[in-house]
């Protein structure tokens, strides 16, 4: 009788490891499936968030836009700089014309001209996006540029007061320098730098000429510029244009 109730107690020992065992097993694959489920689930969350990022800041590009083109229709000139509120504060203030951001976006970059404007809005978030949109383009997504200034200062003449007026056509790093020589005699000074007061990529720049011709008297005939922009890079290629003298 005992050694029936031994064997018994044996046999149910063994189906309890045997249960315990496959209880364990169950709970791993349980915990796989949920971990799958959740890696799924915040993949999808993630992908919304973006699309709901992207939207939320082609339409602060588009809608500012307007805003710009609306200043523009009754001022003739696109805001030149914006305070810090958004609004315009050259060449005419006028806080009709603020731009408005929705929460998380921020505007990230601003330059315009007469004719021309570059806003570009970054979304804040864990992967910060920032869109770019101009006077004739649409929201594009932007990736800041890199590299030394690609191409030479596109001279336009100059303003009444006498500073250059140079165009913008740059595909590198924003520009930060202008530099300008030229070959004259040795009593004039020939080499000059102005750092500009903002980073440029793009429209039109003015640029003093302080003490160009400090100490150049009784010099007639031609000279030639030799300008180029540079920036953290490096320099970029040189332009050259072509002046009568008479000091």
């Amino acid at each position: 009788m005992s050694q029936i109730g031994h064997t018994l107690n044996h046999a149910s020992k063994r189906n309890s490891k045997f249960s315990s065992g496959f209880t364990i097993v169950e709970l791993l694959v349980v915990i796989v499936v949920l971990g799958i489920l959740a890696g799924l689930i915040l993949v999808s969350y993630l992908g919304i968030k973006n699309r709901a990022d992207t939207v939320a800041i082609q339409s602060d590009s588009t809608n500012n836009a307007n805003v710009l083109k609306g200043y523009q229709a009754v001022h003739a000139t696109y805001p030149t700089a914006l305070d810090v509120s958004y609004c315009p504060s050259a060449p005419t203030v006028d806080s009709n014309f603020c731009l408005k951001f929705t929460g998380g976006n921020s505007m990230s970059y601003y330059s315009g001209t007469a004719d021309t404007f570059d806003l570009r809005i970054t979304r804040d978030s864990s992967s910060p996006i920032t869109y770019q949109i101009t006077e004739s383009t649409g929201p594009v997504s932007y990736v800041a540029a890199t590299g030394p200034p690609s191409s030479a200062p596109v001279h336009l003449g100059f303003t009444a007061d006498y500073k250059w007026r140079f165009q913008v056509n740059n595909t590198g790093a924003p520009i930060t320098a202008v530099h300008w020589y030229i070959f004259v005699p040795a009593s004039c000074p020939n080499n000059f730098t102005t750092v500009l007061p903002a980073p440029v990529s793009s429209g039109i720049i003015e640029v003093e000429r302080t003490g160009m011709f400090s100490g150049c008297t009784g010099y007639l005939g031609d000279v030639t510029w030799h300008f180029w922009f540079s920036n953290s890079y490096g320099n970029g290629p040189e332009g050259t244009y072509d002046e009568f003298w008479d000091v």
